[in-house]
């Protein structure tokens, strides 16, 4: 029994050495969209068990870097496996793309640009000048506010209610489902 113990102890020793990242980059962006998944391989590595991720598939406007990464819990199902003969191999692949839409690139370059003075929010619904937006971010909001949105001059938040709010904005009309940075007066 002391035997086993010590044979399952070095070999999970050995396998959580394991565990690591390792980054190919193509050229820095700090606007992606992160898509990940687990890719599974077994039988010593010799088959593979799930499909190769695709790039081209997945990132259609190209891609900022491909990131490989194996996990503890990743490292443990190895250790695991190699106590039967199998060698299960499982590791995460994610791909940092670039935004594919106007809208999509719009929604990652406000989030990316957040910082203490600016706010990223969406528009849920709208209704002639008034817009009704939900803040990604806790911002100190009250009634009767004004907030510089981007690609709008001014806007006055009329009604604020924890995440939610209801802008009026001055003769311009938002979009449902557009993402801006607004910048708190």
């Amino acid at each position: 029994m002391v035997l086993v113990r010590s044979v399952f102890f070095l070999v999970l020793c050995f396998t959580l050495l394991s565990c690591g990242t390792i980054r190919f980059v193509q050229e820095e962006r700090p606007e992606v969209i992160m898509r990940s998944k687990w890719h599974h391989i077994g039988w010593f590595g010799l088959v593979e068990l799930s499909k190769p991720f695709s790039i081209s598939e997945n990132c259609r406007n190209g891609f900022s870097y491909v990131e490989t990464n194996t996990s503890a819990t990743q490292a443990a199902l190895k250790a695991l496996s190699h106590l039967w003969f199998f060698t299960y191999q499982p590791e995460s692949v994610s791909v940092a793309c670039f935004p594919e839409n106007r809208e999509e690139h719009q929604r990652v370059l406000a989030s990316v640009t957040s910082d203490a003075g600016t706010h990223t929010l969406t528009v849920l619904k709208v209704k002639g000048e008034k817009a009704l937006v939900q803040f990604s971010s806790s911002a100190s909001l009250s009634d009767n506010q004004r907030i510089q949105l981007n690609g709008i001059s001014e806007a006055v938040v009329k009604m604020a209610r924890g995440h939610k709010a209801v802008i009026y904005t001055r003769g311009q009309k938002l979009e449902p489902n557009t993402v801006h940075t607004a910048t708190l007066k």
